[in-house]
C-alpha cells in the first residue's frame, strides 16, 4: 500500500513537471505573448504596439502669441482618465462645432482604436494623412504613419501580408519606431504561427 502511494506521488510530480516544461516551451516559443491559437496571429499583442498621441506643439497666433488649445479638456479624458468613449464624444463635438482641428481628428482615430473600432480608426487616420496639414517629417506625421500601419495590419484579412513593409522599416536602424517594428515583424513572421 505504501509503495502505491509513493508511486502515485512520483507520477503526480512527474506530470506537474511535464506540464511546466510544455507551458514554458509554448510561452517562450511565442515570445512571451502566450500561445497562438489555431495558427491565428496574436492581434492583442499587435494592438499594444499602437502609440498614444504625443503632445502636439502649442498653437500660436499671427503675432506669435500662444493660443488656447481646444483639445486639452478632451485630451485629459483620453490620456489621464483613459475614458476613450467620453473622449471620443468630446473630440467629435469639437469637430462638429467647428472648434476642432487636425489634432482633434487624430485623437478621434485613436479613440476608435482604443475602443477596438479599427476600421473607423483607419478611416480617421487616413483623413488626417490626406489633409496635408502635417509636415512630412514631423514627429506627429511619423507617429500617424506608424499607427496607420498597425491599424492596417489589424484590419487585414491576412496580417502576414504586411511583413515585407515592416521589413523595409527595419532597414533603417534610426527609424523612430524600430523596436516596435521589430516586435511587429516577429508577430507577423510565419514561425510565430507554429
Amino acid at each position: 500500500m505504501a509503495k502505491r502511494v509513493q508511486l502515485r506521488q512520483r507520477l503526480s510530480i512527474a506530470a506537474g513537471v511535464l506540464i511546466l516544461v510544455v507551458a514554458g516551451f509554448v510561452f517562450f516559443q511565442n515570445d512571451g505573448q502566450g500561445p497562438v491559437i489555431n495558427g491565428e496571429t496574436n492581434l492583442q499583442a499587435i494592438a499594444e504596439l499602437q502609440k498614444n498621441p504625443r503632445d502636439w506643439s502649442k498653437k500660436t497666433g499671427a503675432e506669435g502669441q500662444v493660443l488656447e488649445n481646444p483639445n486639452e479638456a478632451c485630451a485629459q479624458l483620453y490620456s489621464v482618465e483613459e475614458d476613450y468613449a467620453q473622449a471620443l464624444n468630446c473630440f467629435t463635438e469639437l469637430v462638429n462645432s467647428g472648434k476642432g482641428d487636425i489634432e482633434s481628428q487624430y485623437y478621434i482615430g485613436n479613440c476608435h482604436f482604443k475602443l477596438g473600432n479599427y476600421t473607423a480608426a483607419l478611416k480617421n487616420f487616413k483623413q488626417v494623412a490626406d489633409s496635408g496639414q502635417l509636415e512630412p517629417d514631423s514627429p506627429e506625421s511619423k507617429q500617424l504613419e506608424w499607427n496607420m500601419l498597425v491599424t492596417e495590419v489589424l484590419t487585414a484579412e491576412n496580417p502576414g501580408d504586411y511583413l515585407d513593409e515592416v521589413s523595409q522599416l527595419l532597414q533603417n536602424p534610426g527609424y523612430k519606431y524600430y523596436m516596435e517594428a521589430e516586435r511587429l515583424s516577429k508577430l507577423l513572421s510565419p514561425s510565430a504561427d507554429q
